[in-house]
């Protein structure tokens, strides 16, 4: 299965890069937002370190201009992404880290994202070696132990399993370090308009141990995401005929994970504040009523069911 690569040129991705420079099904992808004029330079550079690793190039563009929101230039970039992996038969594979973990997590919780908020990075098209270290090879997995240990003062055989080596920017800018990689930095990172800057900038100085914890925490919250979503995906009605009834007599979290899986199986996502309307919808409404969902859906009501599919 072809691994696709998503290099943005910082720091983060050049260590992916160079993580995975001789694996036979690597692609380099990279994505021109066309948010400020250097991004440009951006493509240029990581199309040449492709080059040099000989390694497959490919290279998506917009114009998003320099007021697009961080969500919105996120989306259009996994859209494209994921079209390119679809087209080659593989996974995406990112560079995101234990801070970039906790950072979505303290993003979720102010948001109010619920429990879900605490298990980010859902997508099962994406790979993420720094946070799930059984896909690094032995060669820099033991530089990731070795330099947790030198970090944290461990001593050998501390490490019970992959699960706890905590790959963090601190550990990534010495790896980088140690094999002379180089990289472009992202104006738009130090950037105090954008919640995740001012929330890294505080951040910054979180200790290896609480690391440890949200890594661990995220972990088990995807493994409990995965068991509910298998459960509700059973319970789903084949035809798409939901009784109102259903989610009156539910309790709202229950009811709410029902629509989720709900949503996901007609193709739609929503966010939280989107699900709790719709709920409320399904259990107000007057027959005849209409819901609007993403992507323009109607939803219409009769007095005892509605039809999702």
């Amino acid at each position: 299965m072809k691994k696709v690569l998503a290099i943005s040129g910082g720091v983060d991705s050049a260590v992916l890069l160079h993580m995975f420079r001789n694996d036979p099904d690597v692609v380099v992808a990279h994505f021109d937002h066309g948010t400020r004029p250097s991004s440009a330079e951006d493509a240029k550079f990581v199309e040449a370190a492709a080059k040099k690793y000989g390694l497959p190039f490919y290279l998506g563009r917009a114009k998003l201009g320099a007021k697009v929101s961080e969500e919105q230039a996120r989306i259009s970039r996994y859209e494209y992404l994921e079209k390119l992996a679809k087209g080659l038969g593989g996974e995406i594979y990112t560079a995101h880290h234990a801070d970039d973990l906790v950072e979505s997590i303290a993003i979720n919780l102010i948001r109010g994202t619920g429990w879900r908020g605490m298990a980010p990075f859902g997508n099962v098209l994406v790979k993420r070696p720094f946070l799930e270290t059984a896909l690094l090879s032995s060669e820099f997995l033991n530089e990731f132990i070795n330099l947790q240990r030198e970090l944290t003062g461990g001593a050998p055989g501390d490490e019970k399993d992959s699960g706890l080596i905590i790959v963090d920017k601190n550990a990534i800018l010495h790896s980088a370090a140690n094999h002379s990689l180089r990289f472009r930095q992202d104006p738009t990172n130090s950037d105090g308009r954008y919640l995740r800057n001012r929330l890294r900038e505080k951040l910054r100085f979180l200790d290896n141990s609480k690391k440890t914890e949200f890594v661990k925490l995220y972990h088990e919250t995807n493994n409990l995401r995965d068991e509910i979503d298998g459960i509700i995906a059973d319970l789903l009605p084949a035809n798409g005929i939901y009784f109102r009834h259903w989610f009156s007599r539910l309790d709202d979290d229950v009811a709410m994970e029902i629509l989720r899986g709900a949503l996901k199986k007609a193709g739609l996502s929503a966010t939280r504040p989107q699900m709790l309307d719709f709920l409320k919808a399904v259990r107000e409404y007057n027959p005849a009523k209409q819901f609007n969902l993403p992507n323009d859906r109607l939803i219409k009501f009769s007095k005892h069911l509605f039809i999702l599919k």
